[in-house]
C-alpha cells in the first residue's frame, strides 16, 4: 500500500486513534499553524523543530506561522529567536539546574502582613 496516494494533504493530522501525536503534530495543533506553517515545520530536522518548539507556543502571536518561520530560519543557524526569561545566556546544556539556582536568591521571603 502506498500511504501518499491518498490524496489526503500532508499537513492535515489523521486521526489515528491507535497512534499518538507526535511532539511536532501536537504544537502544529496547540498552536492552530496553517497548512504552509506545518509543513515546512515537519521538514525540518529533528534537532530544528526541537529548538523551535522549545520556545514555547505561538498561539498568542499576530502571525503564528511567521514567528514560526523566524524561530526555524534562527534554529538553522543554531540561535533561538524567543528566549523565556531567565535564559539570557546560559548553555542550552544546563538552563534546569542555572534555574533551580538562582530561583531561591530570586524570590526573598515576604513579610507576613501584621494581623
Amino acid at each position: 500500500g502506498n500511504a501518499a496516494a491518498t490524496g489526503a494533504p500532508p499537513a492535515i493530522v489523521a486521526g489515528d486513534p491507535d497512534k499518538p501525536l507526535s511532539e511536532v503534530d501536537k504544537f502544529i495543533l496547540d498552536n492552530r499553524l496553517d497548512q504552509n506553517a506545518a509543513s515546512q515545520l515537519r521538514g525540518e530536522k529533528e534537532d530544528v523543530q526541537k529548538t523551535v518548539m522549545s520556545q514555547g507556543p505561538l498561539v498568542n502571536c499576530r502571525n503564528p506561522g511567521g514567528a514560526l518561520m523566524s524561530r526555524i530560519r534562527a534554529a538553522r543557524v543554531g540561535q533561538t529567536v524567543y528566549r523565556p526569561p531567565g535564559s539570557a545566556l546560559q548553555p542550552p546544556a544546563a538552563p534546569m539546574q542555572a534555574l533551580s539556582a538562582a530561583l531561591p536568591a530570586a524570590t526573598p521571603a515576604a513579610p507576613t502582613p501584621a494581623t
